[in-house]
This record gives structure tokens, C-alpha cells and sequence, in this order.
């Protein structure tokens, strides 16, 4: 197990401008594979999103389980509203790292992206660049 850590792999995705809030599946755990632990996790937007009240992301990635509906995080959530109710600004290609709780999948599982857009506005990115390293064989 220990040689595992030593062959992270790495996923990348790139979503176009949803529009409006989605729960996507971006990619499927291996059938072949007992388990992964996702290690890390980034996001970075092609635009950059000016902080203020009106218009805010918020992202995080899900474990789908294996029909890519389920709804537990596994990340953070990057983007929520301060105390005052102002969204962060996101920086153009500046990428965003993601506090993994517990990344450890099933084979069959998918990796959902958690895109919300929805509370005061809508935000308009044209992409969302996520990607993640993950071992296969152990779990958290």
C-alpha cells in the first residue's frame, strides 16, 4: 500500500458555463479498482467573477455512488457569501484549492462537480477547469 502514494494520478476536466446550478458527473472510479482516495483538488475559472452581493459561485465535489445522483461532499465548498452576505471574487486561471474531507470512492463511483449559482444572480464564466490526484488500492 505504501508504494501507492508514490503513483498518483491525475484527472482533469474542463465544464463550459453551465448557465444554471447542476450536479455533473466528470469522471467515473475504475470497475477494476477496490477503492481510490482522492488526495487533492483545484478549480479555476477562464473569468474572472468580481466579489460583491449579486453574483457568486459556489463549488464542491461530490461522491455520486454509482448512479452519479448521490449527494455527499467530500470537499469543502469554495465561494459561499461572508458574514455580510458578499461572495469572494474568483481570479481569472488563479486556481482554487479544495479541503478534501474524506476522498476515499468505490470502483463503479463517480466524482460529481457541485456548480450553485443560484442565490442572488447568475455568474457568466465561459470555463470551469477542475481537476484532482488520486491513489487507487487504499482508502482514507
Amino acid at each position: 500500500m505504501v508504494l501507492s502514494y508514490q503513483n498518483a494520478k491525475t484527472v482533469s476536466v474542463v465544464v463550459s458555463d453551465p448557465t444554471a446550478d447542476l450536479s455533473l458527473p466528470i469522471w467515473r472510479v475504475p470497475a477494476q479498482v477496490t477503492k481510490i482516495e482522492i488526495l487533492e483538488a483545484f478549480i479555476c475559472t477562464d473569468t474572472t467573477l468580481a466579489a460583491g452581493t449579486q453574483h457568486g459561485l459556489m463549488a464542491s465535489l461530490l461522491d455520486g455512488g454509482t448512479a452519479g445522483t448521490g449527494t455527499t461532499a467530500f470537499t469543502n465548498v469554495l465561494g459561499g457569501t461572508d458574514a455580510g452576505g458578499t461572495f469572494p471574487a474568483w481570479t481569472a486561471s488563479i486556481p482554487q484549492s479544495w479541503t478534501i474531507s474524506d476522498g476515499t470512492l468505490d470502483a463503479g463511483d463517480y466524482v460529481v462537480y457541485k456548480h450553485d449559482e443560484s442565490l442572488l444572480g447568475t455568474v457568466a464564466m465561459l470555463n470551469v477547469v477542475i481537476w484532482f490526484a488520486y491513489v487507487d488500492g487504499v482508502g482514507a
